[in-house]
C-alpha cells in the first residue's frame, strides 16, 4: 500500500479518535473545520507520538497556537477561568498527554485480530514541524474556540521479515 494511502487511512482513524478526546477528556464538543486555506503560520506548538502498526510506521500529532495549547491544557486539567495560566512545562505535559490519549483510542480502534499496535513516547515541540519527503495528511478540528491541526506523518513500512 503506498504511504499516502496509509496516512489517509490513519487520518480517518485519528479524526474519529479526536472526537472521542473532545467529548471525553476535554469535555468540549469537537467540530471539523474546512481549513484548506487557513493560515497556519501561528501554529507553533504541539505533541507527536510514534505508532507502529504491523509494518506501518507513522507519527500522529496535534498542534495549535501557543494560546490554543494553553486552552487545551486548561480543558484537560479542568482549570477554572480565574486560575492563572499553566506553566510551559504544564502545557507540554498536558498536550503530550492529550496526544497520548488520542493514540490510545486509535490503538483500541484496531480490531483485536488485526496487527499489533505499538505506541512510542509523545514529544512536545515548541515550533513548527516539517516532514520532509514523508507523506503527510492533515485535518483541522475545533474544540470550543480552539483550532487544532491533527497530522498523520507516514514513514512508510518496515521491511518484511526474511
Amino acid at each position: 500500500m503506498p504511504t499516502t494511502a496509509v496516512a489517509g487511512r490513519w487520518l480517518g482513524i485519528a479524526l474519529e479518535a479526536a472526537q472521542e478526546v473532545g467529548t471525553g477528556s476535554l469535555d468540549l464538543a469537537p467540530e471539523f473545520v474546512d481549513a484548506r486555506d487557513r493560515d497556519r503560520s501561528q501554529v507553533s506548538s504541539g505533541a507527536y507520538i510514534p505508532i507502529i502498526c504491523g509494518r506501518e510506521k507513522l507519527h500522529i500529532g496535534m498542534a495549535s497556537t501557543e494560546q490554543g495549547c494553553i486552552d487545551l491544557t486548561r480543558a484537560l486539567l479542568c482549570m477554572e477561568p480565574d486560575e492563572d495560566d499553566p506553566t510551559q512545562e504544564d502545557v507540554a505535559d498536558a498536550v503530550s498527554e492529550i496526544v497520548n490519549i488520542l493514540a490510545g483510542i486509535m490503538q483500541r480502534m484496531v480490531p483485536e485480530d488485526g496487527p499489533q499496535v505499538e505506541l512510542g513516547l509523545p514529544i512536545f515541540i515548541n515550533g513548527g514541524i516539517v516532514a520532509c519527503r514523508l507523506d503527510t495528511e492533515l485535518a483541522t478540528i475545533q474544540y470550543g474556540n480552539t483550532v487544532v491541526d491533527i497530522t498523520v506523518i507516514s514513514g512508510g513500512t518496515l521491511p518484511e521479515d526474511s
